[in-house]
């Protein structure tokens, strides 16, 4: 078990596994990744070069998360108004 940290890593949205594929499900109001036009509803491709898939969306929420937090994540996206992203 993973000590806790003296802080809560927060990177402006949430995403979920719908079916096989990753979505955003919220972007906190005010945060950069609402800035950068995160959008709920979006599909996430790739997080910093990774597919999350089923089988390891739970692990790698953890990695990025919890036990090795990162100070920018890179998201490939498709939504339905502007494409891929």
């Amino acid at each position: 078990m993973v000590p806790p940290r003296p802080y809560v890593h927060d990177y402006g949205f949430q995403m979920q596994m719908i079916g096989d594929r990753c979505y955003v499900t919220r972007v906190r109001s005010g945060s950069d990744a609402e800035t950068k036009g995160l959008k709920a509803g979006d599909e996430i491709h790739t997080v910093n070069g990774y597919t999350p898939t089923r089988e390891d969306f739970l692990r790698m929420k953890y990695l990025i998360g919890t036990l090795r937090p990162q100070p920018i994540l890179r998201l490939n996206l498709l939504n339905l108004d502007d494409g891929e992203r």
